[in-house]
């Protein structure tokens, strides 16, 4: 029995009829272009949910048609509520020249993957939106990775994938540890700065307090200085004034003995 496809594609000309639980197929022949509507639609719908419930249908679909040895056994059990017109413009599909050249190409590449991650359809950027830490508003790169690369058992879809994680997890926390050696680095330098700044602003107070000092020194002595020479111009002054006053003693005896 033919392989499963991976990708099936859009019949413009094709038209659904279906209500729920049914699908119902008319219009020109499915292998114009490899595409089965959607179980609600008469086209693919564009919304993620839409798209992931009109795979669910199509991959059941093929299960289905998979599960018989011969057109004639697989025609004879038609698709749950889908009457035989119906399954047969499907089996026509599945069992099309294009349909099964697709799936034996989709099965290879399958096949020649080592790693294979567990969000379906959806995509990385939207995955990590929906895993984020609400309150940081971030995932770490290596718990994407884990979550989309583990099965819901928690087990991983590949060795190869455990190793990657591994990995990933080994080179974060090289980078955490170079971000903290890098922070106590600034830490160092920080500290190293501020005691440049306390010894700077040290001998700056200590040369103010030089130049206070000689301030000081150099005010006294220029005080010690008025006062002396002060001083001195008294005592000048009291001696001259006893010269005088010697002198006219001197100068009234004279007087006085002639």
């Amino acid at each position: 029995m033919p392989a499963g496809g991976k990708r099936l594609r859009c019949d413009s000309s094709v038209r659904a009829e279906s209500s729920p639980g049914t699908l119902a197929v008319s219009g020109p022949s499915l292998r114009d272009r490899n595409e089965l509507p959607s179980p609600d639609t008469a086209s693919p719908v564009g919304t993620q949910s839409s798209c992931a419930s009109y795979k669910t249908h199509r991959n059941r679909m093929f299960q289905h048609y998979s599960v018989f040895n011969s057109k004639e056994e697989a025609l004879e059990h038609p698709y749950p509520e889908m009457n035989k017109e119906e399954w047969t413009r499907v089996y026509n599909l599945f069992a099309s020249e294009e349909f099964q050249r697709r799936s034996a190409i989709n099965k290879e590449n399958r096949a020649k993957l080592k790693i294979v991650h567990t969000s379906g359809a959806r995509s990385f950027q939207c995955t990590r939106a929906l895993l984020k830490n609400p309150e940081s508003d971030e995932i770490s790169p290596a718990l994407l990775y884990k979550k989309m690369h583990t099965n819901k058992d928690g087990m991983w879809t590949s060795e190869d994938a455990r190793e990657n994680f591994l990995e990933e997890a080994r080179l974060q926390i090289e980078e955490m540890r170079a971000r903290q050696l890098e922070y106590e680095a600034l830490l160092v330098k920080r500290s190293d700065m501020e005691q440049t700044m306390r010894e700077h602003l040290q001998m700056m107070e200590e040369q103010q307090r030089k130049k206070d000092e000689e301030l000081m020194q150099m005010m006294t002595e220029q005080q010690r200085k008025k006062d002396e020479e002060h001083r001195k111009m008294i005592e000048e002054q009291q001696r001259t004034l006893v010269e005088q006053q010697e002198w006219r003693m001197q100068l009234m005896t004279e007087q006085m003995r002639e």
